[in-house]
């Protein structure tokens, strides 16, 4: 999240390989990023953060959702 915080494209992408985190849409991650800071993006603002253990009631295994705007 931090790296995602700091619209940090090319950490983004180093990280996950580096330290091999299964994450779902990373390609759209890191390239959303790109583009926002192509576009001038400078900070960011959580709408919020989740995870699938909030819906099933599971936490033994969850998947991690953030929606997140920036300008």
């Amino acid at each position: 999240m931090e790296t995602i915080e700091a619209i940090d494209a090319e950490e983004l992408h180093l990280g996950v390989v580096r330290d091999e985190i299964c994450m779902c849409c990373f390609a759209q991650a890191v390239a959303g990023l790109a583009v926002a800071r192509e576009l001038g993006g400078r900070s960011e603002v959580l709408v919020r953060y989740a995870h699938s253990g909030v819906v099933s009631g599971d936490t033994t295994s969850v998947v991690g959702y953030a929606g997140m705007v920036f300008s």
